[in-house]
């Protein structure tokens, strides 16, 4: 079974040769023989995700000076258990239709990426971090990367919050999730949360997940609220080679 992958997607964005290493349980060894043999083709960045409690993996990442970019926790719904009336389409949440985002849209996935592993990495600049999450957001309006994307509006028609809803392992996921910086504190963070699960729920999805990072707060208030509760934690390594 081949162990690590070329992210075509990510290397054309940022501009570099990235992969990622698939196998969560690598020990010193067998970690750096992998590095090794990805410098040899020319990779430049790689990405690895392990699990919070494995001690060894952790080691490894020291070993081999990987940067921790992200300390990333799981949290899940289990949406048959969501005894409500199924009430989505809401009146103040509508269906993004256009394959192409709009400012309003690539400015909060800007915003979105603050608080990301790329952001966290120094050696990546702002302005690749902005076109990767620009991109990441169009691909969603083109369902590439989503399903659907929905959003809120104020009343002068603009875009303020937004949610996109993907499939990942047989499980809704809920990708990109922002709210304007003017907006923020108003409960359209939850409304849209609330909107996602429902609409996953009306298309027989029994799990929904969101992922967020472990300084992300807010975001953790918010999920907790909405009646997600912790799956797991992951760290996410960068190596630079």
């Amino acid at each position: 079974m081949q162990n690590t992958q070329l992210l075509t997607w990510d290397s054309h964005i940022l501009g570099i040769s990235v992969a990622k290493i698939i196998c969560p349980k690598l020990n010193s060894k067998e970690l750096y023989h992998s590095l090794q043999k990805l410098k040899e083709k020319g990779i430049q960045l790689v990405y690895w995700c392990i699990d919070s409690h494995d001690s060894s993996a952790q080691h490894a990442a020291s070993f081999c000076r990987g940067f921790l970019a992200d300390e990333k926790i799981t949290y899940i719904q289990e949406l048959k258990k969501k005894y409500v009336p199924l009430s989505f389409p809401y009146q103040d949440v509508e269906v993004y239709g256009s394959t192409q985002a709009n400012s309003e849209l690539e400015r909060i996935a800007i915003e979105i990426s603050k608080s990301s592993r790329f952001r966290n990495d120094p050696k990546l600049t702002t302005e690749q971090t902005h076109q990767l999450y620009k991109h990441w957001i169009n691909n969603a309006c083109q369902k590439i990367v989503a399903n659907i994307v929905l959003v809120i509006k104020n009343n002068t028609h603009h875009i303020i919050g937004m949610i996109t809803i993907d499939e990942k392992q047989g499980r809704a996921d809920l990708s990109l999730v922002g709210v304007h910086p003017a907006h923020q504190g108003q409960g359209i963070g939850k409304r849209l949360v609330c909107a996602a699960t429902d609409w996953s729920l009306q298309h027989n999805y029994e799990i929904c997940q969101v992922v967020t990072q472990k300084t992300n707060l807010k975001a953790q208030k918010l999920y907790e609220s909405c009646g997600f509760n912790e799956e797991k934690r992951e760290y996410f390594y960068h190596f630079w080679l």
